[in-house]
């Protein structure tokens, strides 16, 4: 996940159990706003998944999907994605994550 920088950018988010929680930046690319999440344990690689940012088609903003989330005390993940014609949402769906024993993200 590094785009054109030697160091690897991250928000340090509180451990879930014993592993790692991290949050990337991944602004290269053809879109500069999105994040991963994503697991770690022993300096390995575990999960990631997609939480933050904006989608739309190349030269054509009129459809954009944005999409967020949240993480609450019992470390549920919910992910959300509006979608936008013209600037009005036509669509909201929200998909509720947890992180199993191996730092997977499962739905829930």
């Amino acid at each position: 996940m590094l785009c054109d920088s030697s160091t690897l950018r991250y928000i340090a988010l509180p451990n879930s159990e014993n592993r790692k929680v991290i949050l990337v930046p991944v602004d290269c690319g053809d879109f500069n706003y999105r994040f991963y999440l994503a697991t770690i344990f022993e300096n390995k690689l575990l999960g990631k998944l997609y939480v933050e940012g904006e989608w739309h088609e190349s030269g054509d903003d009129s459809y954009k999907e944005i999409t967020s989330f949240s993480i609450d005390e019992d470390y549920v993940i919910t992910v959300t994605k509006k979608s936008l014609e013209n600037g009005k949402n036509t669509a909201t769906e929200s998909i509720k994550y947890s992180i199993d024993f191996d730092g997977n993200f499962v739905k829930q």
